[in-house]
């Protein structure tokens, strides 16, 4: 049987994580402080009720603080007695591995508190996290009671980012309710290496590549405009606008037909990877960085471990004052 291992990225080094262990991945939020002589905890959150302590991966295992900022990730850890997270730089994807390649931690590696054990593939060594030997780690003490006013927050942030961190503070703390699943369809692209998504309702069709004419006097993003049935349908460059960049042809380019304010536009994609169903919970709050991409990215959502923004179609209609801002 393989195992599966889920692989981060802490302050430049990558380190494993038995994706057995894995409560939620998430981004993080507003942690509320709690003083301690303990210089990786970073306090509590507060999980649909429950007060989880939360510990920077930076500090516990390279003696370096991981900046808290909206695109940080935390790993939340199951382990014999309840949930502890684990803040992180970012979470890369799960991989899969045969069990004789893990072997006993040695050497450096080994002085560290909460590895146990090493991944070796290639010429790379990975090393793996235990939730349970954190645990029983002397710097983690998670034994201890703390009450904790979670209304009370005193990071320092600028304005825009405590906003956010407090809000999905305040999405992770409800309390989960039950109710019948609503699920969401997504169409998963790629463009330009990076990973996007678009709601199944706004895709209309997805076709090859054909000619396309180009318009003169148009800004770059622009591709021009194709026939489609007989319609003529506006297409976009997505890469430009997203990722800041033309995409190198693969061959497996599509272009995606979206309706947007009732009419249609054709987004050009590298590749179409999958078309899929989620639950409407998974969907999160997106990252909002200042310019295009904050107009451009209605929501995030993860899929196996990678983090696919999914794409406000409506945003393109308005493309060429984006570009401009």
């Amino acid at each position: 049987m393989k195992e599966m291992v889920l692989v981060c990225e802490v302050r430049g080094h990558k380190i494993g994580v038995d994706a057995g262990q894995i409560a939620e991945i998430l981004n993080v939020p507003l942690v509320k402080r709690i003083p301690t002589s303990k210089p990786a905890f970073c306090g509590v959150v507060n999980v649909r009720g429950d007060g989880v302590p939360v510990y920077d991966a930076g500090k516990l295992f390279w003696n370096e603080f991981i900046p808290v900022t909206v695109r940080t990730q935390m790993v939340i850890l199951k382990h014999s007695k309840g949930l502890f997270g684990l803040i992180v730089d970012r979470v890369f994807d799960i991989e899969e591995t045969d069990p004789e390649n893990i072997e006993p931690v040695n050497g450096l590696y080994g002085l560290i508190p909460g590895i146990d054990r090493v991944l070796k593939k290639d010429t790379e060594v990975l090393p793996l996290i235990d939730s349970e030997v954190i645990y029983g780690a002397h710097s983690l003490s998670l034994d201890e009671e703390v009450e904790v006013d979670f209304t009370e927050e005193n990071q320092d942030f600028d304005e825009e980012t405590i906003s956010i961190l407090k809000e999905r503070a305040r999405s992770l703390a409800k309390k989960p309710v039950e109710k019948k699943s609503e699920f969401q369809g997504l169409l998963l692209v790629r463009i330009a290496d990076q990973n996007f998504a678009f709601k199944i309702e706004h895709v209309r069709e997805i076709i090859r590549p054909s000619k396309i004419t180009y318009v003169p006097g148009t800004p770059e993003h622009f591709s021009g405009v194709l026939t489609f049935r007989g319609e003529i349908i506006p297409v976009i460059e997505a890469s430009v606008l997203l990722c800041q960049g033309m995409s190198k042809e693969s061959g497996k380019e599509r272009i995606v037909l979206v309706s947007a304010n009732s009419e249609t536009v054709g987004i050009k994609v590298d590749e179409v990877i999958s078309l899929l169903f989620i639950e409407e919970d998974a969907v999160e709050m997106p990252v909002h960085s200042k310019g295009n991409i904050s107009k451009l990215i209605v929501s995030e959502v993860y899929v196996d471990g990678n983090l696919y923004s999914i794409i406000n179609p409506d945003a393109f209609f308005d493309a060429e004052p984006l570009m401009r801002s």
